[in-house]
C-alpha cells in the first residue's frame, strides 16, 4: 500500500512539474520537514539523501522551464550571479588547504551544486512577474504546510519517531523548520500592513500570523521568532506611506491572542524555552557567551591566515577538535576563519549587488507606476531578504543558509522582470519625465532610451 502511495504521489509530481515547473520548488524548501520521517518510513532515504533528490528535481524541472521559454543563458547572466560562482569556487579551492577535509568536501561541494540550485531556481522559473508571483506563492505554500504539519505533528503518532531534538516533532531540523515558518509569517504581516493587498490577502495574513508564531513556539527556536518580530518592524517601513489603518488594530489582536494561546495551550518545555532567554538574566548572558566566545575566538585567530583563511570547514577542527559539522554562526566570521579577506570581499559584493537591484527596482516601480502587485511581490522578497541576511548573522554555516541565497536568487529574477517591464512602457511612453534619475540610477538599470535623454 505504502508503495503504491509512493508511485501515485511521484506520478502526480511530475504532472504538475511539467504543467506548473516552480511546483518543485515546494518539496525543495520544505526538505528540513520531512527528512527524517522518510528516512524513518522508507529504507531508501537512508542510502538516497531526500534533499538531493529535491535538488535533482528543481533542476530536472529548472532544464525543462528554460526550453519551453527558449530562455537564453544571458537573460539569466549577471555580475551578482557571477560572485556567487567565484564564491563557490573560492570554497571549492579551501579543500586544498583545510585541516576537515570531510566536512569541508561537505559544505563546500553541497554549496556549489544544491546551493547554486536554489539560487538559481527563482531565475531560472522567472521569465515575467507572473511567473515571479507563482515562485513567492510556493514560498507561502512551503511555509503553511510546515506550519500546519509542525501544529498537527504532536497529534500523529506515526511520526513521533521522527522527533527533533527542540520541538519533539518530525521535522529533521527544527530550526530550519521555524525559519520557513517566519517567512510564512512575515508575508502575512505585510498582507494586513498594507493598504493595497486585497481584501482576501489580507484574512489569509490575520489567520496565518498568530498560526506561525505558534508554529515557531512549538520547534523552540528564539531565533526566527525574534526575526519574524523584526520583519513585522519592517513591514510597517516598508508600508509606511500606505499603511492600513483599520487592519493593524487587527493584526495586534491576533498577536495578542497568539501570545495567550502559546502561555496557556502549548507544552511548558517550548513555551519555557522561548522566554527563558526573556525571564532569566542568567540564561540570556549564556547563550550571549556561546556565540560571542565563538566570535571573539575567530577575531583574534583570523589574522594568521587573512588573505585565504585556514582553509573550508577548518574552524571545526581549529575550534572543537572534530571533523563535523561546527561553525561561529555568523557567515562573515565563517568565511574570515575559512575562506579569509578573499571570502569576505566576495560575499560583501555580492550582496551589496543584490541589495542595490532591490533598490533599483523599488526605485522604477515608483517611477513607472506600476501595480500594487509588482510593489508588493517587491516588498516581500526585501522582507524575505531582510530576515534571511539577520539569521545568516546568528546561525548556520554557509550551506545552512541556502534559503538565504534562494531570496538573493528571487530579488534578482524580481529586478530581471521589473526592467522587462519597464522597458516596454519606455519604448511605448515617450511622455515620461526622466529627469528625476541620476545618471547613475539610469546607468545601472540600462535602458538606453533614459540614458539618451540624460546625455
Amino acid at each position: 500500500m505504502a508503495l503504491f502511495i509512493a508511485v501515485l504521489i511521484i506520478i502526480i509530481v511530475i504532472a504538475l512539474t511539467f504543467k506548473y515547473p516552480s511546483i518543485s520548488l515546494l518539496f525543495y524548501l520544505t526538505t528540513s520537514f520531512f527528512k527524517t520521517v522518510l528516512m524513518i518510513k522508507f529504507s531508501f532515504f537512508l542510502s538516497f539523501d531526500y534533499t538531493v533528490l529535491c535538488g535533482i528535481l528543481v533542476l530536472l524541472a529548472m532544464s525543462y522551464s528554460f526550453i519551453k521559454s527558449k530562455g537564453s543563458l544571458k537573460e539569466v547572466m549577471s555580475i551578482p550571479v557571477g560572485f556567487f560562482i567565484a564564491l563557490a569556487v573560492l570554497l571549492l579551492f579551501g579543500l586544498s588547504y583545510t585541516s576537515a577535509p570531510n566536512y569541508g568536501f561537505e559544505k563546500s561541494t553541497r554549496f556549489a551544486v544544491l546551493g547554486f540550485i536554489a539560487f538559481s531556481a527563482p531565475l531560472f522559473f522567472s521569465r515575467d512577474l507572473k511567473d515571479v508571483k507563482q515562485v513567492v506563492f510556493m514560498v507561502f505554500l512551503a511555509g503553511m504546510v510546515i506550519m500546519v504539519g509542525t501544529i498537527i505533528a504532536p497529534y500523529a503518532a506515526v511520526v513521533r519517531r521522527g522527533a527533533g531534538v527542540r520541538g519533539g516533532f518530525l521535522e529533521a531540523s527544527p530550526l530550519e523548520s521555524a525559519a520557513m515558518i517566519a517567512t510564512l509569517g512575515s508575508i502575512c504581516a505585510y498582507f494586513c500592513i498594507s493598504s493595497q493587498t486585497p481584501k482576501k490577502l489580507k484574512i489569509i495574513g490575520l489567520i496565518f500570523l498568530p498560526m506561525s508564531v505558534i508554529g515557531i513556539t512549538l520547534t523552540g527556536s528564539r531565533g526566527p521568532l525574534i526575526g519574524l518580530g523584526l520583519a513585522i518592524l519592517g513591514s510597517m517601513v516598508f508600508c509606511r506611506k500606505h499603511l492600513s489603518k483599520v487592519w493593524m488594530p487587527l493584526l495586534i489582536i491576533a498577536l495578542v491572542i497568539a501570545t495567550f494561546t502559546v502561555i496557556v495551550k502549548l507544552p511548558q518545555k517550548n513555551v519555557q524555552r522561548i522566554l527563558s532567554i526573556f525571564e532569566e538574566q542568567y540564561e540570556f548572558q549564556n547563550v550571549a557567551y556561546q556565540r560571542t566566545s565563538k566570535f571573539t575566538w575567530v577575531l583574534s585567530r583570523a589574522g594568521k591566515h587573512i588573505f585565504l583563511g585556514n582553509g573550508t570547514g577548518s574552524y571545526a577542527v581549529d575550534w572543537g577538535g572534530q571533523d563535523e559539522r561546527d561553525y561561529p554562526h555568523n557567515i562573515i566570521l565563517e568565511l574570515l576563519y575559512e575562506n579569509g579577506l578573499a571570502g569576505v570581499i566576495i560575499f560583501v559584493l555580492f550582496m551589496w549587488l543584490v541589495l542595490k537591484r532591490w533598490r533599483a527596482g523599488k526605485k522604477f516601480v515608483k517611477f513607472y507606476e506600476l501595480c500594487p502587485e509588482t510593489e508588493g511581490l517587491i516588498n516581500i522578497a526585501g522582507l524575505l531578504l531582510f530576515f534571511n541576511i539577520l539569521q545568516s548573522l546568528k546561525t548556520y554555516d554557509i550551506d545552512g543558509n541556502r534559503y538565504m541565497f534562494f531570496t538573493c536568487g528571487l530579488v534578482l529574477a524580481l529586478y530581471n522582470c521589473i526592467k522587462a517591464e519597464c522597458l516596454n512602457i519606455s519604448f511605448y511612453d515617450d511622455e515620461l519625465d526622466y529627469s528625476s534619475l541620476s545618471y547613475d540610477e539610469a546607468e545601472h538599470f540600462g535602458d538606453e532610451l533614459i540614458l539618451y535623454e540624460r546625455l
